[in-house]
């Protein structure tokens, strides 16, 4: 920090990652030469800079800083020694930094560790190496290690178009073979589910911190129950309005190991949203269903289960897949209090 000799006052500041930790190398980033030891300067204190700098430079570190306190933050980089003084400030930085995910304890016991999982198999070794893969940290945050960036970020792209697990254990083998990229290594169909479920973990996290934030004050909600390859899952998807942006984003396909009933599919949607945003029950403002009598039915169906949970009236859009007419029903405690067609 620099101040002005006449006034004291502040006219720069030092970047204290740059001083302590070095600079991470950015994945994807085509350098060929290695990050800059410069320490980076401010002479403008806009918090968006720092925060831009800290998470396109040292962006394990930051993740990491962020997790702490106040009181933890003010003494995180005592008795730490400079970066320039260190082996890799004299011989380089290493480029294969961990990639460190946290997520909260309750997306990776309740979502990840229980709900994908039928019973029988709870406590059994497939579960027990799913949840080995994230390590606890605390008693409310666990940790997703992510060893191999480019391998990581590959996979998890290629199964966003859809592709399937053992697809993506060939395509990994094709692109070394033909890039000659020995750095990608190999993988299994088995480190395929594993990338899966973690970058699964990971989304959920930051869907949760996205509608636990107090700027997102109300959220809608459309579920279809569907088979694929003999297997049933219950879809949902959320339309959220954040930033000044209104999206529509896929949620989860929940597993269903019991009746399709819709006293069943209402704990599984409510057993999710219970751990996502505790606080649901007030920001759901509206439901959009496929029709069904699952979802509909008056007494046992999706839609009444949630209209009876909700603090609030909700405007709850029932698409009746035999008709070319929606239905915007409001309900309240009491009941239906409007209808139009």
């Amino acid at each position: 920090m620099q101040r002005d000799t006449v006034s004291s006052h502040v006219t720069s500041v030092r970047c204290p990652f740059c001083i302590f930790t070095g600079k991470e190398d950015i994945i994807g980033d085509k350098r060929k030469r290695s990050q800059t030891k410069r320490v980076k300067d401010w002479t403008s204190f806009r918090p968006e800079l720092y925060e831009s700098h800290h998470k396109s430079q040292h962006e394990t570190h930051w993740v990491e800083y962020q997790r702490l306190d106040y009181e933890a933050k003010k003494v995180y980089f005592d008795q730490k020694i400079q970066f320039k003084d260190t082996l890799h400030g004299h011989f380089g930085q290493s480029k294969k930094v961990d990639i460190i995910e946290y997520i909260p304890a309750s997306i990776v016991t309740k979502i990840i560790g229980e709900m994908f999982f039928h019973t029988d198999d709870h406590d059994g070794p497939s579960q027990t190496a799913v949840l080995n893969l994230f390590k606890p940290e605390d008693d409310t945050m666990h940790s997703f290690t992510i060893k191999n960036h480019k391998q990581f970020h590959l996979i998890v792209r290629w199964l966003s178009r859809g592709i399937s697990f053992a697809q993506a254990e060939d395509l990994l083998a094709d692109t070394k073979e033909v890039l000659g990229a020995s750095e990608l290594g190999s993988i299994t169909v088995n480190g395929v589910s594993n990338y899966a479920r973690g970058v699964c973990a990971i989304n959920l996290s930051r869907l949760s911190t996205i509608l636990n934030d107090n700027a997102t004050w109300a959220f809608s909600l459309a579920n279809d129950a569907s088979t694929h390859y003999g297997k049933s899952y219950l879809d949902n998807r959320i339309r959220i309005y954040h930033g000044g942006i209104l999206y529509n984003i896929h949620v989860l396909a929940i597993p269903m190991f019991e009746h399709h009933s819709g006293e069943n599919m209402f704990k599984l949607v409510s057993k999710v949203f219970d751990v996502l945003c505790p606080t649901w029950r007030i920001k759901l403002i509206s439901m959009g269903s496929d029709g069904a009598s699952a979802m509909t039915r008056e007494y046992s169906g999706v839609v009444t289960g949630i209209e009876k949970e909700v603090n609030h009236y909700s405007i709850l859009l029932i698409i009746d897949s035999t008709s070319p007419l929606s239905y915007l029903v409001c309900y309240s405690s009491a009941g239906p209090r409007c209808k139009d067609t």
